[in-house]
């Protein structure tokens, strides 16, 4: 948020907006020079520390220049941050999100060492920002990655995906150019993410300054109402993965997650929530007495609900399929189907690829090549190497792990940025 164009008035209101809205948790970003710069700066030191006194959560802008950066010179960079500005943790920008860098690391690795460094030094938090989606072997190697960077909004598809495999704490976005922010939408954006920034400021500088909207974000964010589902089987045990639950906000906006789920809406808004029957579970009732699958609640306070199911028995497997390349790195977005014993197609996706399977029905797991990626063999298993086909019938949830032959470095598209984030 610091730009080389210091302004103690957007400083003044980003303290007063944490000072009206105290439960909404504030990040921002100072951006010296490209990180900390040469010197000391008193004027951005009184700066800092007047929003950390406020609450605020403060780190150091430092880039990696998509994991070409040397770590010691990063290090020291990030030991500036701590020594001038004493911040609260370190923003890694321009983060990769592909597998190796032109030196051969594994940027896996290389983004925990940075995290370690920060968090050795007794700072709290490690945000990285990749302006695009990461590899799932991503998730863990800073605290928080930023997985959208764009002059429009992230559609709610692309926030939960297979980021719903994890806690929605590793993930947050940025977007830009935006002119009106829709209340609705950030409510069920937030059930994704962490934190969220929107601004109307526009490419190539687009966080030089705070939007026109900045306090109604903050006091959108603010008014958020939690609303947890739960489902329970008749004897009241809890049942993991029970229903599709879908909540709709009142301009059609909606969002679908398996119980047990939150999901954010605006105090005082009605929405409507519907279970759907999953796994061999059939709904019943809720624990508000209706029988209705379908019913609308006006959020005035947080609440929560449970979904009762008919039937206690649950007849679908999880199967999951990994691929790796034969030295172990993880390897994603290869091509995977599950055909029934008729040939046609049960399920199809990228690795890390999941789905239910009918428990005791057969289903032929098959891994397609890409470019210079061949299947290799399965791990764990009888299966001759080549063999890139598989025949399972589960009964318990099932994890193969296959591996290739990965002689191509694959890259993803990203976006640059350092700005304040918001959640």
């Amino acid at each position: 948020m610091f730009s080389p164009n210091y302004s103690q008035v957007q400083v003044n209101e980003i303290i007063q907006a944490k000072q009206a809205n105290p439960q909404v948790p504030f990040v921002v970003i100072v951006d010296i020079a490209d990180g900390p710069g040469n010197s000391y700066d008193s004027q951005r030191g009184d700066g800092i520390k007047s929003m950390q006194n406020a609450g605020i959560t403060v780190l150091g802008y430092v880039p990696t220049v998509w994991g070409e950066r040397g770590i010691p010179m990063i290090e020291k960079e990030i030991l500036n941050f701590h020594n001038w500005y004493n911040v609260n943790g370190i923003y890694l920008d321009q983060m990769a999100n592909w597998e190796f860098n032109s030196y051969g690391t594994y940027l896996a690795s290389y983004y925990t060492d940075l995290t370690r460094y920060v968090h050795s030094l007794g700072m709290q938090k490690v945000l990285g920002n990749s302006g695009a989606d990461v590899p799932y072997y991503f998730v863990g190697t800073v605290d928080q990655i930023g997985i959208f960077e764009n002059a429009y909004t992230p559609t709610l598809p692309y926030l939960a995906g297979w980021h719903l495999s994890y806690n929605k704490s590793n993930f947050w976005f940025v977007s830009y150019n935006v002119s009106n922010p829709n209340p609705y939408y950030i409510a069920a954006a937030s059930d994704y993410v962490n934190y969220l920034y929107l601004t109307n400021g526009v490419h190539p500088y687009p966080y030089d300054s705070l939007p026109p909207y900045f306090n109604t974000l903050i006091s959108d964010l603010a008014s958020l109402i939690p609303i947890t589902i739960n489902s329970k089987s008749p004897d009241g045990s809890i049942i993991d993965s029970g229903f599709l639950v879908t909540v709709t906000q009142p301009d059609g906006t909606a969002n679908t997650l398996f119980t047990p789920a939150t999901f954010n809406v605006v105090k005082g808004s009605t929405v409507t929530i519907s279970a759907q029957n999953h796994a061999g579970f059939v709904f019943d009732h809720w624990s508000n007495g209706s029988t209705n699958g379908t019913i609308t609640v006006t959020a005035e306070q947080a609440m929560s609900l449970v979904a009762y199911s008919k039937t206690s028995e649950r007849t679908t497997a999880l199967v999951v399929v990994h691929t790796s390349a034969t030295t172990g790195t993880p390897v994603t977005g290869l091509w995977i189907t599950a055909a029934l014993t008729n040939g046609s197609v049960a399920a199809a996706g990228y690795t890390p690829f999941s789905f239910e399977a009918y428990k005791g029905r057969s289903y032929k797991i098959s891994v397609g090549n890409y470019a210079n990626v061949s299947f290799a063999y399965w791990g764990n298993s009888s299966q001759p190497p080549g063999q890139s086909s598989i025949n399972v019938t589960p009964t318990n949830n099932v994890y193969l792990q296959a591996y290739v032959n990965d002689n191509a470095s694959r890259n993803a598209s990203f976006n640059p940025g350092n700005y304040p984030l918001f959640s």
